[in-house]
């Protein structure tokens, strides 16, 4: 059965969109009546969705409430499992559906449907179970009203048997009574003996009888008790499996969600992580460059208060000291315009060295001889 999701029970089933629609047409009561064994109330319901699909196709989206096996024009097309989603597409055209209950086969749906538009999905539920239910009230009924019936049958039985045994017990009074009155004493003493054993056998063969119907009644209620003892282990192994199921769904989910927030958290520790190793080797960094900065600034003013000492003297100056400043070499002044002496000195690790170690007065011998 299909139940329509717009709220209202109608036996025909209209799906509309504004823009993309199917219509789907029910056949009369009467002509469904003719296809199944047992009286059913069929509805539907259906949801509108927007036209995912654009295609010349028209996407039924089949759910079921029970187990069962789909089929389109009598061809399988899919088990639908309960709470899934079947997808499927059919094109412009009259088709019979119809959904054969794994539980039992005796639960079966069926419709007719009438695909006019293309492009657009449908939502379908197939309520299986409002069959079964009917199917089961139905068969509780017929089997009472056979109890009903066998129970007055046997009233009537008991009433018949009880009657002719009356009948027969005054025919034989009677017929011994005559006999006595023909046959005097000695008959009346017979007849009454014959009477004794008859009613001796009847009571013995009426006995049998009860003790036998008491038997099949015994029986009887012993086949309806453990008929419905199976019944009931059958639903609890049904209801254990579903729990079963629903547990590990659920357990299913609640591993994934921790996975991810895992995943989630290991990739922002590596995240913190990179950026601390970021900053502390931008700081690594910074610290030499400032240190070697702060070395090459001591060096300069060292330079340049030796520049400043030798212009003192007559020294010319024409290196501003700054032209290499990887090892500063190469600082040169001139004694007038004759003689150009080249000074050199390195700093290794924040520390100048390497400098003349010559005073001004110690330096200008050495600088006139070259």
């Amino acid at each position: 059965m299909f139940r329509i999701l717009t709220g209202s029970f109608v036996l025909a089933l209209f799906f509309e969109a504004t823009t993309a629609s199917a219509q789907v047409k029910i056949p009369s009561k009467q002509a469904q009546t003719k296809t199944t064994p047992t009286k059913q109330t069929t509805t539907t319901k259906t949801t509108e969705t927007k036209p995912a699909n654009t295609g010349p196709v028209h996407t039924l989206k089949v759910m079921s409430n029970v187990d069962c096996n789909f089929y389109v024009d009598g061809e399988y097309k899919a088990t639908i499992t309960e709470g899934s989603i079947e997808r499927i597409n059919l094109k412009l055209g009259e088709y019979q559906l119809k959904a054969i209950s794994t539980e039992n086969s005796a639960d079966v749906f069926r419709q007719i449907v009438k695909i006019e538009k293309t492009g657009i999905e449908k939502f379908y539920e197939v309520d299986l179970k409002t069959i079964a239910a009917e199917r089961e009230r139905k068969e509780y009924a017929e089997q009472s009203y056979a109890e009903k019936n066998a129970a007055v049958e046997k009233t009537a039985r008991e009433k018949a048997v009880a009657e002719q045994l009356a009948a027969q017990k005054a025919n034989a009074e009677k017929a011994a009574r005559e006999k006595a009155e023909a046959q005097q004493l000695i008959a009346e003493k017979n007849a009454a003996e014959k009477v004794r054993q008859e009613n001796a056998t009847r009571e013995q063969t009426e006995a049998q009888r009860l003790a036998a119907e008491k038997a099949s009644l015994e029986k009887a209620e012993r086949q309806r008790a453990e008929a419905e003892r199976l019944a009931i282990v059958k639903a609890d192994q049904e209801k254990i499996a579903r729990e079963k199921a629903e547990a590990a769904r659920l357990a299913a989910e609640k591993a994934a969600a921790e996975k991810a927030e895992a995943q989630r958290l290991a990739a922002e520790k590596a995240a913190i992580e990179r950026a601390a190793r970021e900053k502390a080797e931008a700081e690594r960094l910074a610290a030499e460059r400032a240190a070697k900065e702060k070395a090459e600034e001591e060096a300069r003013k060292i330079a340049e208060e030796k520049a400043v000492e030798f212009n003192l003297y007559g020294f010319t100056v024409v290196d501003d000291f700054m032209d290499n400043k990887n090892d500063w070499s190469e600082p040169a002044f001139t004694i007038g315009t004759r003689s150009t002496v080249t000074l050199t000195f390195v700093t290794v690790e924040g520390q100048v060295g390497n400098f003349p170690s010559l005073t001004v007065s110690e330096y200008v011998p050495l600088a006139v001889a070259k």
